[in-house]
């Protein structure tokens, strides 16, 4: 009779967390358990049981076997009781074997160093009960089933220990696990083969820990088994799958048009969870299709967590994340990484979040850094740092790639994001979200640096449909960024009550066709948006900084309105040195076919547009339903400059505005311009240093701005009266324009009826029902003549004007 072997139960989560169930130690086998010994090189006999012999752990052992080549199958499965099989050198299973037996703890082991266990046809039953471990092994498989290890059940319990594989054919794969019984891999080791299909099938719970995956192409073309060349994982209800350190190096799926990785994962259900823990790493894996190292699929409230530290170096994929790819999908769903994410020179991948590194990460498709695609009824958290560098997107989005669909998801970014170099093709160098009915939020800075595209928003590409709301809560922060259409620094685009909010930009050296620093496009929808009770509402309402923007079209913002839409940009903007090189706009160019531009408390100081561009700070073209605001901003050594290959134009030192609003119906609800400073703007020719206006009747034109007090400037109060101000503010008719390059004579001074006391203010007076308070217009007449000339005239106005006219209506009680 033996003393019974005890042994340490190993934690193998990193935190405690995920434990065995059972007691920190377990009796291995009883006062009767066999210890049987093989080895099927003809060295050992069959001996009687009450035969001491001795074990590699201790001189006085139990009683054991001595079992020759062929003959363990009939003893070990006709015992009923626990056993260890240890192998003292090489051995051959060639018929099946039935380790798993209720409540029992079976285990087969290496005596000493590893040492080979030779597996030819189905050796080993499917194991539904029992606890099973093997231990120190070295798998050589010369079968045929579907898997060595078969795992089924929800009582089963299976250790796998310090195995490697070293022979196998292409069919291999280790196990196959079904049901809810536990799987336990610590130290685990495969490489340099070519199999048909995956190395580990898990279906519920398991830990993997301590493994090494290397040199393996997968390459069956089956959809039902193909996904995942080493691992395929299905966990659901309240599943736990934990992988820690561990390393799958130059895998790599060649499956057809299947869709594959190394490890494939869908995990379903509330509380089901896909864990990272520290130190996993893939490196130089490669699929065709969907996630170069990792493609989750996250449902219906599971889990994904990067718990630790998970690295993705020089992988690649033909589509979707190269290094890693996540669908979140249904209500509850979660995606969150407390760690630190690695992702160096790799060709797209999907999901980010805490702290991430991404390296020369590149995608023939989307995302060259991460790829992330959510339905509806999820939370995605990304928290810490993330840097993306030298990313490329083959289409959208070289460094991150969000895509959001539907209600009641919500997407928070709290970490600082930092990309640098990175590249796509059609949009969004370094990041591209879409939100169509979801809300994103970003908390923190996002940087962007020396990134580019080939089509539009060289930094950022953000579009929001359909009550959308993306919300820049922290600060976005361009430099030398560009985009060979639309957008150096950032394209947002938003529609049907789409919502975009922006605080602090600073947007430094960025170049585009449209828009050197950021391109907006407006398109709204007959819907009321919140707030605004407009269509589609863009604000940027922080601390806004442009710096030496460069555009052929609006050097630094580019705006295009439709449908009423609105744009705000408020508190404090500032465009430095930005300039338009052949088309309007030195700081600004808006397009504004209906919608509202509200610009407020900014300062344009050295920009300018070259002919044939005109407006060297602003350059606005107001349709005919639009409305223009422009309050409390400065304009200084604005200009437009001369350029000898091309003549035409340059109007408008500081603002030119093109308005299809007739004369009569200015007002100030749809146009206004007050409280301005202008210092040291000028135009080719003098043509408008501050302001030159193109409208139907410039004449008539002038009229309206004046009688209605639409245009004020700072410290100028005789702004419409003094003809010292003729080349500063002038206008010409629509009519007259032909190419640019029409005589001066055609252009003429704004106020030019003010100049010549041809404009009048009208008053109102009735004596009955009216009040001396009241504004004395048509619909709210003052009631005597004394009170109106009590006022003083309105800026711009002197008292005195040779011209007056009081239009008296009936008078009853004469």
């Amino acid at each position: 009779k033996s003393t019974p072997y005890k042994q340490e139960v190993k934690d193998l989560s990193p935190s405690g967390r995920i434990k065995n169930d059972c007691s920190s130690i377990f009796t291995l086998g009883d006062a009767n358990a066999d210890f049987i010994y093989l080895n099927n090189e003809g060295q050992d006999n069959q001996v009687d049981p009450s035969v001491d012999c001795v074990r590699d752990t201790d001189n006085a052992g139990p009683s054991c076997k001595f079992i020759k080549y062929g003959e363990p199958q009939l003893y070990i499965n006709s015992d009923p009781g626990d056993y260890t099989i240890i192998l003292t050198g090489t051995y051959t299973l060639n018929s099946a074997i039935n380790l798993g037996k209720i409540s029992t703890v079976r285990e087969i082991k290496s005596q000493q160093e590893r040492k080979q266990l030779i597996i030819n046809g189905d050796c080993i039953d499917e194991i539904n009960t029992g606890k099973v471990i093997f231990n120190n092994l070295n798998f050589n498989y010369l079968g045929s089933s579907l898997s060595v290890i078969s795992q089924g059940g929800y009582n089963s319990n299976i250790e796998i220990i310090d195995c490697i594989v070293t022979n196998a054919q292409t069919n291999f794969r280790l196990i196959s696990k079904y049901g809810n019984g536990k799987l336990d891999i610590e130290g685990f080791e495969f490489q340099e083969k070519t199999i048909e299909i995956r190395v580990i099938g898990i279906e519920h719970s398991a830990i993997i820990n301590n493994c090494q995956f290397q040199y393996i192409i997968t390459t069956a073309d089956l959809y039902d088994i193909g996904q995942g060349g080493v691992f395929r994982i299905d966990a659901s209800n309240q599943a736990q799958v934990l992988i820690i350190n561990s390393e799958f190096y130059q895998c790599q799926t060649d499956l057809g048009h299947t869709i594959n990785t190394i490890i494939h994962a869908y995990v379903e259900d509330e509380n089901s969870q896909l864990i990272f823990g520290d130190g996993v790493l893939f490196d130089t894996c490669s699929s065709n299709y969907v996630g170069g190292g990792l493609n989750a699929d996250i449902r219906n409230g599971a889990q994904l967590i990067f718990e630790g530290d998970c690295k993705f170096i020089d992988c690649s994929v033909s589509g979707l994340g190269g290094g890693l790819a996540a669908q979140c999908l249904g209500e509850g769903s979660l995606i969150q990484c407390l760690g630190e994410l690695l992702f160096d020179n790799c060709s797209s991948f999907s999901y980010g979040g805490g702290k991430a590194s991404l390296t020369r990460c590149e995608s023939s498709v989307s995302g060259g850094g991460i790829y992330i695609y959510i339905e509806e009824n999820e939370d995605i958290q990304l928290t810490g740092e993330m840097q993306f560098t030298n990313c490329i997107g083959g289409d959208y989005g070289g460094g991150m790639y969000i895509q959001s669909y539907n209600n009641n998801s919500n997407i928070h970014v709290t970490g600082q994001l930092l990309f640098d170099n990175c590249t796509s093709i059609r949009a969004g160098g370094g990041l591209y979200f879409f939100s169509l009915n979801q809300s994103i939020s970003f908390e923190n800075i996002i940087s962007f640096k020396d990134c580019s595209s080939q089509g539009d928003g060289g930094g950022i590409s953000a579009c929001c449909y359909d009550e959308g709301i993306i919300e820049f809560i922290g600060e976005l922060n361009f430099d030398n960024c560009s985009a060979t259409y639309y957008g150096g620094g950032g394209y947002f685009f938003a529609t049907s009550n789409g919502h975009i909010v922006t605080n602090n930009i600073i947007c430094n050296n960025c170049k585009a066709e449209g828009g050197g620093g950021i391109y907006i496009f407006s398109w709204g929808s007959n819907d009321v948006v919140e707030l605004s009770q407009l269509m589609t509402l863009i604000e940027l309402s922080g601390i806004i900084t442009f710096v030496d923007c460069i555009g052929q079209y609006g050097g630094g913002l580019y705006i295009d309105l439709y449908k009423s839409g609105q744009v705000i940009i408020s508190n404090r903007c500032t465009l430095l040195n930005c300039s338009s090189i052949l088309g309007n706009g030195g700081g600004i160019f808006s397009d504004i076919i209906s919608g509202t531009l509200n610009i407020e408390n900014a300062t344009f100081d050295s920009c300018s547009c070259t002919q044939p561009g005109n407006g060297g700070g602003i350059a606005l073209i107001q349709g005919i339903s639009s409305i223009i605001s422009i309050t409390n901003s400065s304009f200084i050594n604005c200009k437009t400059i001369s350029n000898s290959s091309d003549q035409s134009y340059g109007w408008g030192g500081a603002i030119f505005i093109q308005t299809s609003v007739t004369a009569e119906n200015l007002n100030e609800s749809n146009f206004l311009m007050r409280d301005l400073v202008f210092n040291g703007c000028s135009a080719v020719n003098s043509i408008g240093n501050n302001i030159h206006i193109q409208s139907s009747n410039t004449y008539n034109t002038g009229i309206a701005i004046a009688l209605n007090s639409l245009l004020t400037v700072k410290d100028t109060p005789n702004l419409y009266t003094s003809p010292e101000y003729s080349n500063d503010y002038m206008g010409i008719d629509e009519s007259k324009v032909i190419d640019g390059n029409e005589p001066y004579s055609v252009h003429e001074p704004l106020f030019l009826a003010a100049q010549t006391d041809s404009v009048t203010k009208q008053y109102y007076i009735r004596s009955f029902n009216s009040f001396d308070e009241n504004e004395c217009s048509s619909t709210s007449p003052c009631k005597t003549t004394n009170y109106i000339l009590s006022q003083s005239p309105p800026e711009g106005f002197v008292k005195g004007l040779s011209v007056a006219i009081i239009n008296q209506f009936s008078i009853r009680n004469k």
